[in-house]
């Protein structure tokens, strides 16, 4: 058991839920390829082996999806709401939804039961035309697994999501290779589980200061009540999250990524009702919107203290990691140690010295205007005057800004000069 998780459990057990049923045996039927602490590319567990992807590829002759029906011509695609800005050629859809499904996936939701977000069994599911996400792969809780918490991602489940994919994208007039399917696959579900992991840290970040066990009672109660369209639900906002972030991080063509991102919408059409809401809530605002009330309304549900969705203006931070790899840090140095700050990658120069250094020494003046401030230098060619001036950006000065700046009022000095001649004059550069 991770040792963090171990700790939370002997401080604060009134928050952990106990489950009966061991996840040890997992192992007696299935490889699991842990890849914690690796830096592991989306493209390395994807193999292009021929008898790799056949073996994923096998589907079980006697099964059909769950909630599906056995004739395609009792299952009409014109019956099945669409998102109204999607042109898309609906004969296709009869055959993606009776496509036959890896036998492995029935197999993960018999072994792990219960309705928990990200789980692959619970009711969500019964009336889903194709494998939801949350069929594909798998989210642990650390609340209900201790002991096997984290992602899973199930090797048929990829494979079987790909191929769906890749012929959707083709119905959307894209073309992808079912490579680059897979890839999107494995991207999208990753995604869709590390948001039920969020909502889960959420979660935690409330319960210790209030003592009240927010997972297991207010996010359980809001995952399983009745759900009517436009409520948050923790799937709409998975399945919206996940699209984005393929959205965002795919590298192909602008005209292909589209037909991915309406392919995903689509696909999630087929799913039930909660995941289908999602393909709506993939702008900023909609998302941004619908996740502070989806986090007030788990809240009102475990406690009596009430807050309005407006509140959470700076709640959207509790649903991600506060500090992430280059993102919000700093290095603190002393400021006259040059050598130090190049050595830290720091290369600012304070915007009053930059500005009286070059008054000082190419008798540059500062003028507002337009949306910045800018510095302005005279020079006189061939009896007649010319003015050359820079913007002045706001804040500390870049070392390349300040080289732009040297350029544009055609001192011919790089910074390294420059600083020396600031020196002179004293008044040196920090």
């Amino acid at each position: 058991m991770d040792d963090r998780v171990s700790g939370l459990l002997t401080d604060f057990p009134v928050i952990f839920e106990k489950t009966a049923k061991s996840l040890e045996d997992l192992e007696n039927d299935w490889v699991i390829i842990d890849v914690s602490g690796n830096e592991v590319q989306a493209d390395e567990l994807i193999s292009d082996d021929d008898e790799f992807l056949i073996d994923l590829d096998r589907y079980d002759s006697d099964t059909v999806p769950e909630g599906a029906v056995d004739d395609a011509s009792r299952v009409s695609p014109f019956d099945i709401p669409l998102p109204s800005d999607i042109d898309l050629d609906r004969g296709g859809l009869v055959e993606i939804i009776l496509r036959r499904r890896p036998k492995s996936i029935g197999k993960l939701r018999r072994k792990i039961t219960g309705t928990f977000p990200g789980g692959p069994g619970g009711s969500l599911t019964k009336d889903a035309l194709v494998p939801p996400p949350d069929a594909l792969a798998v989210y642990l809780p650390f609340h209900r697994y201790p002991d096997r918490w984290g992602i899973y991602l199930l090797d048929a489940g990829v494979a079987s999501f790909a191929t769906d994919l890749q012929r959707l994208v083709w119905l959307l007039r894209g073309s992808i290779s079912i490579h680059d399917a897979r890839k999107i696959a494995l991207m999208y579900l990753f995604h869709h589980e590390a948001y039920h992991s969020a909502v889960e840290g959420f979660a935690l970040r409330c319960e210790l200061p209030l003592r009240k066990p927010v997972y297991r009672t207010g996010l359980r109660k809001l995952y399983t009540r009745m759900w009517t369209w436009g409520d948050p639900h923790e799937e709409t906002l998975a399945t919206a999250y996940g699209i984005r972030k393929v959205r965002d991080n795919l590298r192909l063509p602008k005209s292909d990524v589209t037909a991915v991102v309406n392919a995903l919408r689509v696909y999630m059409c087929l799913c039930p009702p909660p995941y289908r809401a999602g393909a709506d809530y993939i702008d900023d605002e909609k998302f941004n919107e619908l996740e502070r009330r989806f986090m007030e309304e788990g809240l009102r549900l475990s406690s009596s203290k009430a807050l309005p969705p407006a509140a959470w203006t700076m709640g959207t931070y509790l649903m991600a990691p506060l500090i992430q790899r280059n993102r919000k840090y700093s290095w603190i140095c002393n400021r006259a140690d040059f050598r130090k700050k190049s050595k830290l990658a720091v290369h600012y120069f304070r915007q009053r010295d930059v500005l009286s250094c070059l008054q000082r020494l190419a008798g540059a003046v500062v003028e507002p205007g337009g949306r910045h401030q800018h510095i302005v230098r005279e020079v006189e060619e061939n009896g007649r005057k010319r003015r050359l001036m820079s913007p002045i950006p706001s804040g500390e000065i870049h070392k390349g800004t300040l080289g732009s700046m040297l350029k544009q009022l055609e001192l011919s000095l790089n910074v390294e000069a420059f600083r020396d001649e600031c020196r002179k004059v004293g008044k040196a550069l920090s």
